[in-house]
């Protein structure tokens, strides 16, 4: 056997994608990249798309294989909530320094 012999012909992975649950797979792998370059265009962050393909013996043929797919996002991180606040002795928290004298009463008491 030769070299041009010993080569498989491999179906492309676009071929094989459309062809799961007639193209299904695909298309919402398709929507979700879009929704996700989206979030990581706004929010500057990095995301993750994984498509995962199952491939399982096919009850009844023995050269036979069922191929199932899903496809998992996970979006990128929102900046964390966060406020500075000043503590006391006991623990207290104030937006103020409480060292400091205040200027206008903004309400706060602690």
């Amino acid at each position: 056997m030769n070299d041009q012999q010993q080569k498989k012909e491999v179906p492309k992975i676009a071929h094989v994608l459309a062809q799961i649950n007639h193209g299904a797979l695909a298309d919402e792998a398709a929507a979700q990249l879009a929704d996700l370059v989206q979030e990581v265009s706004h929010i500057g962050r990095k995301g993750t798309l994984t498509l995962t393909i199952q491939v399982a013996p096919f009850t009844g043929g023995g050269d036979t294989v069922q191929l199932s797919g899903k496809v998992a996002v996970k979006p990128p991180a929102h900046d964390p909530h966060a406020g500075v606040f000043f503590f006391t002795e006991d623990g207290a928290l104030s937006r103020n320094d409480p060292s400091m004298n205040t200027l206008f009463d903004t309400g706060d008491s602690q």
